[in-house]
C-alpha cells in the first residue's frame, strides 16, 4: 500500500512533466496545416460561394505574395471588388453607383488582409512572443490547448 501511494504522485509528476510545450503545439500545428507546403507557393487562387442574409454569392479570392489580395464578390451581375496592393486598399461597388476605385479607410484595412491566407495569424504572433499557454480547457467534448494572444493591431 506504501508503494502505491508513492507511486501514484510519482506518476502524476511525470505525466505534468511530459506535458505538452507551446513550442511543441505549435510546431505540431505548424506541421499538420501543411504551412511549409504553402510556403512554397507564390499565388493562391480560390473560388467558392458566401452566404450572406439569405442570398449565395459567388466568391473569387486571389493573394500573391508576399502582401496583394483581391477579392471579387458577385451579386445581381455585379461584381463588388476589393483589393489590397501590399500599401493601400481599394473597393469598386457598383451596387451604391461607384465605379471607380475608392480608397478603403485604414480601419477596414485589416478586414482586406484577413483574406491573405499567406499570413498565419498564429505563426506570426508566436514569432512575436505573444502567445501564450494558458492551460487545456474542453471544446465539445475534447480537450483544446487555449492560446491566447493579440495580434499588432490590438484584435
Amino acid at each position: 500500500m506504501k508503494k502505491l501511494i508513492i507511486l501514484l504522485p510519482a506518476l502524476l509528476v511525470a505525466s505534468v512533466c511530459s506535458a505538452q510545450t507551446l513550442d511543441e503545439i505549435i510546431n505540431k500545428y505548424y506541421a499538420a496545416n501543411g504551412t511549409e507546403i504553402l510556403e512554397k507557393a507564390s499565388t493562391l487562387y480560390i473560388e467558392g460561394n458566401v452566404s450572406q442574409m439569405g442570398t449565395d454569392m459567388p466568391i473569387f479570392i486571389s493573394v500573391k505574395k508576399p502582401d496583394k489580395v483581391k477579392v471579387v464578390i458577385s451579386f445581381s451581375g455585379m461584381d463588388i471588388i476589393t483589393a489590397f496592393d501590399g500599401e493601400k486598399g481599394y473597393m469598386i461597388n457598383p451596387l451604391s453607383g461607384a465605379t471607380d476605385p475608392v480608397e478603403i479607410p485604414a480601419e477596414q484595412l485589416a478586414s482586406v488582409q484577413d483574406y491573405n491566407m499567406f499570413r498565419d495569424n498564429l505563426l506570426d504572433n508566436f514569432k512575436a512572443g505573444r502567445v501564450k499557454l494558458e492551460g487545456v480547457e474542453d471544446v465539445n467534448g475534447k480537450p483544446a490547448f487555449k492560446l491566447p494572444f493579440t495580434d499588432e493591431q490590438g484584435r
